[in-house]
C-alpha cells in the first residue's frame, strides 16, 4: 500500500471477522524533512523500503523494529541483471550514436517535468563535442520541440518517447552522466546501474527530493547540482567527474517476496 492508503483504508480493511494482512512499501531513500509520517502506521503488518536508511526513518515514526525490512529497490525486471561487462561501442550505435564521444543524458520524472529545451540550448551555445539525448517519456510536445531543434544543431540531439526498461538500462550504463531531478524513482535507477548523476534543483527542491540527497550524500560524500543551464555548463567546463554511487541489486527481489509470501500464510485469531 501507499502512504494515502495507509490509515483509513487501514482501519475500513479491519472488519469483525477479516482482517487481511497489510504491509506498506516505501520507495523513499532516507530520512529527512520530506518523510511524510504517513508513511508509518505501527498497526500495520509490514514496513518496506529499499535501503535500511527509510527503515530507520519509520522506527523512528513509531514503526516497531520488527515489523520493517530494508529489501533492496523495487524495479523493473532488466534492473536486476547483475551483467558488470557494458558494450557501449554495441549500445550506443544501436541508439544511433557515436561511442567515441560523451553521452548526456537527459532525465524526464514520471510526470513530465524537465529543463530540455533551455539545458539544451545553452550546451549548443557552448559548443561542446557531444551528444545530447532527451528522454521525454509522454511529453510529446516536448519531444517534438527538441526533435525540432536537433534538425539544426551541429551537436547530436536525440529526444526519446517512453522507454522500456531494458533500453533505460542500458543509456543509464553508457551514459557519462544524468541530469535529473532528485526523484526516489531516477535516482533509485541511477544508483542501481551507477551512473553519474546531476541533480537538476532549477525551481526550488521539493522536501520529498531532499530526502534522496541526503540520501546520496551519506552513501556517495559529493553532491553535484545544477540550478540554471549555465550551471550545467560550468560543470562541463570545469572537468570535474560527476560523482556516481552504484549499489548493486540482488538478482531478483526474493527478499520482498519472500516476505510477503510469510505474511501471507500468517493467521490472526478473529
Amino acid at each position: 500500500m501507499h502512504a494515502h492508503l495507509n490509515h483509513g483504508y487501514f482501519e475500513l480493511s479491519r472488519l469483525p471477522n477479516f482482517k487481511p494482512k497489510f504491509a506498506v512499501f516505501c520507495g523513499e531513500l532516507a530520512d529527512g524533512y520530506g518523510f511524510s509520517k504517513h508513511w508509518v502506521n505501527p498497526q500495520n503488518d509490514l514496513f518496506i523500503s529499499p535501503y535500511m536508511e527509510g527503515c530507520v526513518a519509520a522506527q523512528k515514526r513509531g514503526m516497531p523494529i520488527g515489523k520493517t525490512l530494508a529489501s533492496g529497490p523495487l524495479l523493473r525486471k532488466p534492473f536486476y541483471s547483475q551483467e558488470d561487462f557494458v558494450d557501449k561501442e554495441e549500445i550506443a550505435k544501436k541508439f544511433g550514436l557515436d561511442p567515441r564521444l560523451p553521452i548526456y543524458l537527459l532525465g524526464t520524472g514520471a510526470n513530465g517535468v524537465n529543463q530540455h529545451l533551455p539545458i539544451i540550448e545553452a550546451l549548443r551555445v557552448v559548443d561542446f563535442d557531444a551528444q545530447v539525448v532527451a528522454l521525454c517519456g509522454k511529453n510529446q510536445k516536448t519531444y517534438e520541440a527538441v526533435l525540432e531543434v536537433s534538425r539544426s544543431s551541429r551537436m547530436k540531439i536525440m529526444p526519446l518517447r517512453q522507454l522500456d526498461a531494458s533500453s533505460m538500462v542500458e543509456l543509464l550504463k553508457i551514459a557519462d552522466w544524468m541530469l535529473a531531478r532528485p526523484g526516489a524513482g531516477l535516482t533509485t535507477e541511477a544508483i542501481v546501474t551507477g551512473c553519474p548523476l546531476i541533480f537538476d534543483l532549477s525551481g526550488g527542491c521539493m522536501p520529498q527530493e531532499k530526502i534522496n540527497l541526503n540520501f546520496w550524500k551519506s552513501r556517495q560524500g559529493r553532491v553535484v547540482s545544477s540550478s540554471s543551464p549555465e550551471d550545467v555548463t560550468k560543470i562541463i567546463q570545469s572537468k570535474e567527474p560527476i560523482p556516481s554511487l552504484r549499489i548493486p541489486v540482488q538478482t531478483s527481489p526474493d527478499l520482498l517476496l519472500k516476505a510477503l509470501e510469510r505474511l501471507a500464510s500468517e493467521t490472526d485469531d478473529c
